[in-house]
């Protein structure tokens, strides 16, 4: 049995540590929904009046003047050949990554331009469809926003932008633009709802899973909460003994029995205690049990360490399990880009730089 106080932080810490699991999944999930909202929004009324705030804007990608590039990302990888009995497989592997931002035009249905100003953070879902090769083993991938590119962009629309004179210098009409919302932009070349909405069934589905092993956790403990605020009573000791044995590597281990009567039971009970535990009572002795689902010794409630260890385990597992999951299953644009595939590196579909 673990120590009373032992047992009590790692109740509570084990309990919070799911519940918090539980509330990022299920926060993260609520801003995709949030913006997969927006989004749909924009696309059912186009005509809707622009207004200030975090926002998902739909439109033609237009080069702002004395630019020539909207948003570029270049990834530069490095490859590498393994052979097994004869077959051949490769990696590509990124071992850079450059992003290159000017201001840009989003032209939207009803006309309206609004500049955006991506910051170099931008993330670009966009196809990483240019490739072009520097040697044998080392290429580059990007992926570019070009004008005439039909463009998703979210990100916090505010007044400022271009302005246009009308009937004098004070009398200025303030255009659109578009910067980073909570110091994030993304510009997507596809719809977002469709991978929001299986981002936010990701998380969803492992903050129900923290929240389910929270409740296996708390049934598992109903028998030390009814001990918690359950009676103190008095168990005399009728005897205590010390066994002892050898394991398999010959060390000598020993265990501390006390034997108990229970008040108003018959049956005499044998219960396994800490050394210092055992050094401290004698025959005759009474000492306090707590009574609830059962009885244990002690007037404060404790639980077995085997379960706390079970309980420790699944607090490890589970967030590591969720995380690793989350990387893995990023798109290309939040995690390193590796390209696997069977045969040799080849050259004959790329041209050199």
């Amino acid at each position: 049995m673990a120590r009373p106080t032992i047992a009590l932080v790692m109740i509570v810490g084990l309990s919070l540590a799911l519940l918090w699991m539980a509330v990022v999944a299920f926060m993260r999930a609520r801003r995709r929904t949030k913006i997969a909202a927006e989004e749909a929004a924009s696309l059912s009324d186009p005509n809707a009046p622009l207004q200030e705030g975090e926002i998902v804007l739909s439109g033609i990608v237009e080069h702002a003047p004395a630019h020539d590039v909207a948003v570029r990302v270049e990834i530069t990888q490095e490859g590498t050949e393994h052979e097994s009995s004869g077959s051949y497989s490769h990696r590509w592997t990124e071992v850079d990554r450059t992003t290159t931002v000017s201001p840009f035009y989003l032209v939207l249905r009803d006309k309206t331009r609004v500049r955006v100003e991506p910051p170099k953070t931008v993330e670009v879902a966009d196809d990483l469809d240019h490739k072009v090769l520097i040697s044998d083993k080392r290429r580059i991938r990007s992926a570019e926003l070009v004008p005439g590119e039909s463009l998703h962009a979210h990100g916090w629309l505010e007044r400022g932008g271009d302005a246009e004179a009308t009937a004098g210098y004070r009398d200025v009409a303030w255009g659109w633009l578009l910067r980073p919302a909570n110091k994030r932009m993304m510009l997507s070349s596809h719809p977002l709802g469709d991978g929001l909405r299986k981002r936010v069934a990701f998380h969803r589905r492992y903050g129900m899973a923290a929240v389910f092993g929270f409740l296996i956790l708390q049934i598992s403990l109903l028998g030390y909460y009814a001990r918690a605020f359950g009676t103190v009573e008095e168990a005399t000791v009728i005897d205590r003994t010390v066994s002892q044995y050898e394991d398999s590597d010959g060390h000598t281990h020993y265990d501390y029995l006390l034997k108990l009567e229970l008040p108003g039971e018959p049956t005499q009970y044998t219960m396994e205690v800490y050394d210092d535990a055992f050094a401290s009572t004698s025959k005759g002795e009474r000492l306090p049990i707590l009574r609830g689902w059962g009885w244990e010794l002690g007037a404060r409630p404790t639980v077995p360490g085997w379960r706390l260890m079970v309980g420790l385990l699944l607090v490890i597992a589970l967030p590591l399990i969720y995380k690793l999951r989350r990387v893995a299953t990023r798109p290309w644009f939040r995690r390193k880009v590796v390209d696997k595939g069977s045969g040799r590196l080849t050259n004959d579909t790329e041209s050199k730089e």
